[in-house]
């Protein structure tokens, strides 16, 4: 008893107010950092004991990690470039072959009219385009074969009609 009193002092009943405030905030403070304060929805998360609390956990990415994502993303861009590429390329080889049988049709109406053969380029804008014209006989009596190829670069169309009529004129 005699301690106590050392302790505290004989009468001096300030020192003991103080350390009873003490307390008392310190439990204050365990109950906020458990989550019971008042609007909290529960105990707070804790990580498994030996893992960093959250606090000293560093934010952002890994270099590994960051480095995988730069390696997917680098491969879906390469596919996607060279399948853009591709479907570039199938297009203007369609567009070629279009603008060439449009040509061919409208050279085979002359043909038909005048029946001659003739090597040559069409007229601005389509001097890209080379044409060559035939007209044979066919093995049917009265009936001959007109045709037009037109080459552009590496593309070559060949539109062939049947006419009545015989020969060239």
């Amino acid at each position: 008893m005699r301690r106590r009193s050392a302790e505290y002092g004989e009468g001096d009943h300030g020192a003991f107010a103080k350390r009873a405030v003490f307390f008392r905030h310190a439990q204050r403070d365990a109950r906020r950092d458990l989550g019971h304060v008042r609007g909290a929805a529960g105990p707070r998360f804790e990580p498994p004991s030996g893992d960093l609390s959250f606090r000293e956990r560093p934010s952002g990415f890994t270099l590994l990690e960051i480095l995988i994502s730069l390696a997917i993303i680098g491969g879906l861009l390469v596919t996607l470039i060279s399948t853009l590429s591709y479907h570039l390329s199938i297009a203007g080889r369609q567009e070629t072959i279009t603008l060439a049988t449009l040509l061919a049709k409208d050279k085979l109406a002359e043909i038909a009219r005048d029946r001659r053969e003739e090597k040559g380029y069409f007229d601005a804008p389509y001097d890209g385009y080379a044409f060559e014209t035939f007209v044979r006989d066919s093995p049917y009596p009265g009936i001959s074969e007109i045709g037009v190829v037109v080459r552009s670069g590496e593309n070559e169309v060949a539109v062939h009609e049947f006419v009545l009529g015989t020969g060239r004129q």
